[in-house]
């Protein structure tokens, strides 16, 4: 378990170096953590949730490989609303064009859907793969910006 949490960790501190925060950026506050996403803390919300998008699109194409289409298509929805709220965010807390928005969210969402991808290729996809742990992490930062903010 310390393994899975350690790869879920190392995750999200490489994902810490990918893009800093800007003076306007909305970040994922201490009244948002839960123990898995302690990490996360100080983050722009856009970035993590980009990121997640990310994470949900490598779960969609796990799934749909697995012939698992309704866990496919939760994955591809919970990853749409995570993308499009990154979008929200880099548009509102940057005033950024959609285009540029966009763009910039998407290299966010290529970082995420590749480290998951190679994480699911060492690790697996099963209940204690470090996957899974990153699935729960990007849950609850779901959970905590919609019940926040959406």
């Amino acid at each position: 378990m310390k393994q899975i949490i350690a790869a879920a960790c190392a995750l999200a501190l490489a994902a810490t170096a990918a893009a800093p925060a800007m003076a306007g950026d909305l970040v994922f506050n201490r009244g948002a953590a839960t123990g898995l996403t302690e990490g996360s803390i100080g983050q722009p919300w856009w970035k993590l949730q980009a990121q997640c998008a990310g994470m949900f699109a490598a779960a969609f194409d796990r799934h749909s490989l697995l012939g698992e289409t309704d866990q496919a298509d939760a994955d591809r929805d919970i990853g749409k609303a995570m993308l499009l709220a990154a979008i929200d965010r880099l548009e509102r807390d940057r005033g950024m064009d959609h285009k540029v928005a966009v763009d910039l969210a998407l290299l966010q969402v290529s970082y995420g859907r590749e480290n998951v991808r190679e994480m699911i290729r060492t690790g697996g996809s099963g209940p204690a793969s470090p996957w899974n742990t990153q699935r729960s992490i990007c849950l609850d930062i779901r959970d905590a910006y919609t019940g926040k903010y959406g």
